[in-house]
């Protein structure tokens, strides 16, 4: 395995810890914590916490989604029938795509 291989794998993996690690703090701290703050509170992290979360949740998403195809290709998973492979793929790229294309542009619906 070469260095770019060996980077690809890498930052795979890490991107994806965090793309699911903010996904986890949305569900399980920011919602809870919204539900039961004062306005004022609420208001700041409305204006400066959340969209500081959703940049590394939607760059997150973007890092795992792009060395994801790099391995993919590098795998030669292209032309070879590999089901789990090719299954991973279409979750993790419907999962991308609900970031960038649905969850993102709602959400700065909030801010404005």
């Amino acid at each position: 395995m070469n260095e770019l291989h060996f980077l690809g794998y890498y930052f795979h993996v890490l991107a994806g810890i965090v793309w699911i690690g903010m996904l986890y703090y949305f569900n399980f701290v920011q919602t809870e914590y919204f539900k039961e703050a004062e306005a004022g509170a609420k208001a700041d992290a409305m204006a400066k916490l959340a969209p500081r979360a959703l940049w590394w949740f939607r760059w997150g998403a973007m890092i795992t989604f792009l060395t994801g195809a790099y391995l993919f290709h590098k795998l030669g998973a292209f032309g070879v029938a590999m089901p789990a492979i090719w299954m991973g793929a279409l979750a993790g790229t419907l999962m991308f795509l609900n970031v960038w294309l649905i969850i993102w542009p709602s959400s700065r619906l909030c801010w404005v």
